[in-house]
């Protein structure tokens, strides 16, 4: 293999052997990769495999189409539901005037006043119909309820800039409150992004941090912080690589619908049949 560099320098000779060794390497690793990988799809493929893609493609044909723009909350109401949310309201005597202004100010800790007024506050922002009300009953949710959707949904608003101006501070303040009095998985899966992506000026971006953030929730069983995990184990992002610790992870979040887990699932058993 050597003799093609017989008649260059020493150094450059060196450099090409370096170079050599270093392909093989890789080579190595490469195979090793998919000797692992393969192993760890065992118990997706044959059978299973042909029933799962079965599954997923008639899924993706019938229903993924109606899914919202953005995957939490997990109810976002239209507006043709916001009077019957009105009327729930009035009916649980949640609300001490016409408007709904000021509905936590009689019942701020009755259960179904706060999932009827977070519902309300999502209809308001989530379909831009009213996003300085839905805005004012998430923070009083947050401040007055004690509630971690309210506090989540109040940090993304601002996080995202839905109908606001964006303050990404103020958003970490309220989603790390969400995490520290609730480990609440949405925001524990936001403040994940955060770290991932790092928000300039704000927040450097720590891959280790990120990877604990959506570890943290994975274990709380959301899907989207699952699939995070498993891209990161097999890419080694923030995280040493472990591809039979990831790929039960992405079947999982895969099994539950995420699309993007079952795009990966597709591609990494496509690889391990070509080669």
């Amino acid at each position: 293999m050597l003799k093609q560099f017989k008649n260059i320098t020493p150094a450059a000779s060196t450099f090409a052997v370096c170079l050599i060794a270093l392909s093989e390497n890789n080579n190595n690793n490469n195979n090793d990769r998919l000797a692992i990988l393969r192993e760890s799809l065992k118990p997706y493929r044959g059978e299973k495999e042909k029933e799962i893609r079965e599954i997923w493609e008639r899924d993706e044909a019938e229903g993924f189409r109606k899914l919202p723009a953005r995957a939490w909350p997990a109810y976002q109401p239209d507006q043709e539901d916001i009077p019957t949310i009105l009327n729930n309201l009035k009916k649980q005597n949640c609300t001490n005037d016409d408007d709904n202004e000021n509905i936590l100010i009689k019942k701020p800790h009755l259960d179904v006043c706060i999932k009827a007024t977070f519902d309300l506050a999502t209809a308001l922002v989530f379909n831009n119909l009213d996003v300085t009300k839905g805005l004012k009953l998430f923070k009083n949710l947050a401040d007055v309820s004690n509630n971690p959707d309210g506090m989540c949904a109040y940090a993304v608003v601002y996080l995202e800039g839905y109908g606001v101006e964006l303050n990404e501070k103020l958003a970490m303040k309220y989603l790390k409150l969400a995490i520290e009095k609730h480990n609440h998985s949405q925001a524990l899966y936001e403040l994940g992004t955060c770290y991932y992506t790092g928000i300039e000026g704000i927040l450097e971006e720590n891959e280790i941090l990120a990877f604990e953030m959506f570890e943290k929730a994975a274990e709380q069983n959301h899907v989207a912080a699952k699939y995070m995990c498993a891209d990161m184990l097999l890419e080694g992002i923030g995280v040493t690589i472990d591809i039979p610790r990831a790929i039960p992870l992405l079947y999982s979040a895969a099994d539950q619908g995420h699309r993007y887990s079952r795009q990966r699932m597709r591609e990494l058993l496509d690889e391990c049949k070509n080669v």
